[in-house]
């Protein structure tokens, strides 16, 4: 069930306690104290579980695009590298809501962990090009040789990176339990198209608008 059937469940029976409250109130006597009625349910923990959680994959692209924006600011030192890194976490975070959203997954407390998933690992192959792409080239280099520089230096090292990344997370997809098989799945779609658009999209927007 998910959280808003529950909560109509939930809200059944306090409608239900309200009733009888006011109808014990109405047969006592005057200035009589009314017994107190409650109903209590393991299931409503997990309303505050999942709202808690909601909260959190709410604010999470928020905060994390902050810090990736200042502590890529502060390691590069460039701001356009941090507009075009940002940029390209950016477009992956949504495609992959775009596709979540697609396959038709109402979202629940497993999809709101997918998407804290999703903005985390979406930084780490930006953050180690753009590193490389602002110390690893010789002083006075161009922006295609910074760019090639970078690639020859990290493009190995972030393919067996993503590579056993994904070969890892993929033996969840095997499993039986719904909630193992949805976070496998995000974290290999998630490896892939970071991989991908950080080789691609992201050395291409340095090639052409780095510093």
């Amino acid at each position: 069930s998910t959280t808003e059937e529950i909560r109509k469940v939930h809200d059944a029976w306090e409608a239900v306690v309200a009733a009888a409250r006011t109808a014990m109130a109405s047969r006592l006597p005057q200035g009589s104290p009314v017994p107190l009625v409650i109903q209590a349910c393991d299931v409503w923990n997990r309303m505050g579980v999942e709202k808690s959680i909601g909260y959190t994959a709410r604010i999470s692209p928020a905060v994390s695009a902050v810090a990736c924006s200042l502590i890529m600011l502060v390691a590069t030192r460039s701001w356009r590298v941090t507009v075009a890194a940002v940029g390209t976490i950016a477009i992956a975070v949504l495609g992959m809501l775009a596709a979540l959203v697609s396959l038709g997954w109402e979202f629940g407390v497993v999809e709101e962990l997918c998407v804290t998933l999703l903005v985390g690992s979406s930084i780490d192959y930006c953050i180690h090009l753009a590193m490389a792409y602002a110390e690893g080239a010789p002083s006075g280099a161009g922006r295609d040789e910074r760019v090639k520089a970078a690639l020859a230096h990290m493009a190995p090292t972030l393919t067996g990176a993503a590579m056993s990344t994904a070969a890892s997370s993929a033996m969840l997809l095997a499993c039986v339990v719904e909630v193992l098989v949805k976070i496998g799945a995000t974290i290999v779609a998630n490896t892939a198209v970071g991989f991908v658009l950080s080789l691609f999209l992201f050395s291409a927007l340095m090639a052409a608008f780095g510093d």
